[in-house]
């Protein structure tokens, strides 16, 4: 591919990306987010500590960029932004939390972080009017009432 064919298609898709509702994108941004997360626990699970830092670094790059768009300015937002604020501040803290913990209370970690972005990703589909991963993707041998445990585990 030549130089011009490169750019060229480099910019027609950046013109569609800017044509995607904003709804759809953040929805793609919880995908990245959750295959990080995966990826960081796959690689914990396999001993791979360097692979492991690199993608819980990007999903907490992901998750405060998503904490940086909230907006704080409008006072009709602000009760839902502090929550969503609230909400990624805990979950890059329980994202720390995994590298620090041994064995399998990491894989748990890395589980339940994983459960929890996988709701909200839901949460804006359904908004979106996309579909939901809810059942059909699972991250470790979770119990049913594995995301119910999870909204205390994460605060620990």
């Amino acid at each position: 591919m030549t130089t011009l064919a490169t750019a060229n298609a480099i910019a027609a898709y950046g013109q569609a990306r800017r044509r995607q509702p904003p709804l759809k994108l953040i929805v793609e941004v919880y995908d990245m987010a959750l295959t990080l997360v995966a990826r960081a626990r796959a690689a914990r699970a396999e001993g791979v500590r360097d692979s492991e830092i690199q993608a819980l670094t990007l999903a907490g790059r992901i998750l405060e960029e998503l904490e940086g768009c909230l907006n704080r300015r409008d006072p009709r937002a602000r009760p839902m932004s502090d929550a969503l604020s609230g909400y990624y501040r805990t979950v890059m803290a329980q994202l720390h939390k995994a590298t620090r913990s041994q064995g399998d209370e990491a894989l748990e970690r890395y589980g339940s972080v994983h459960r929890q972005l996988l709701v909200m990703r839901d949460a804006w589909a359904a908004v979106a009017g996309m579909a939901p991963l809810t059942g059909k993707t699972r991250l470790g041998n979770e119990s049913k009432d594995a995301q119910t445990q999870d909204a205390a585990k994460i605060t620990e």
